[in-house]
């Protein structure tokens, strides 16, 4: 949707559903991308910023916009930007 905002996301108010999938050694399926996931997965179930739902994934779909918007990897990123500045 057009309302959803990174703060939402970040306040778990974006509506989106917990997600998690149980992957075994003996699957023959690889696990699929964070993108992929979020192909899969990612929806709005609320209207973002009405309600507080906890969810792993919404810190997946943030993980994914910083890579996507950063180039860089998630832990890449705040280990540069973020805990190397703060010392």
């Amino acid at each position: 949707p057009n309302n959803l905002k990174i703060k939402h996301l970040l306040n778990m108010e974006a509506g989106v559903p917990h997600h998690f999938e149980y992957f075994y050694d003996a699957d023959k399926e690889q696990i699929p991308s964070l993108a992929e996931q979020i192909r899969r997965y990612g929806f709005v179930a609320f209207p973002p910023g009405k309600t507080h739902t906890y969810s792993n994934f919404s810190m997946a779909i943030l993980d994914q916009i910083i890579a996507d918007v950063s180039g860089k990897s998630f832990a890449n990123f705040m280990s540069k930007e973020v805990f190397k500045p703060l010392g």
